[in-house]
């Protein structure tokens, strides 16, 4: 399981300015629940909550990223 999320957390790690706020929040809410970390994957979704993207994500996306 670890590969995969490994390999999730590098294709974030690549294109994470693609993601959209929903695929931030699921992604980061996975890695979570399955208690995966990687802090550079971390650091790089919470590049994208800047004030200027924030207004962008709705409750639920928001939650699901900060969680």
């Amino acid at each position: 399981m670890d590969d995969l999320f490994e390999g999730v957390g590098q294709e974030l790690l690549k294109r994470h300015y693609y993601f959209k706020p929903q695929d931030i929040g699921t992604t980061l809410w996975s890695f979570a629940t399955f208690g995966y970390f990687d802090e550079e994957v971390f650091r790089a979704a919470a590049s994208e909550l800047s004030l200027k993207r924030s207004h962008s994500f709705k409750p639920q996306e928001l939650s699901n990223t900060v969680w």
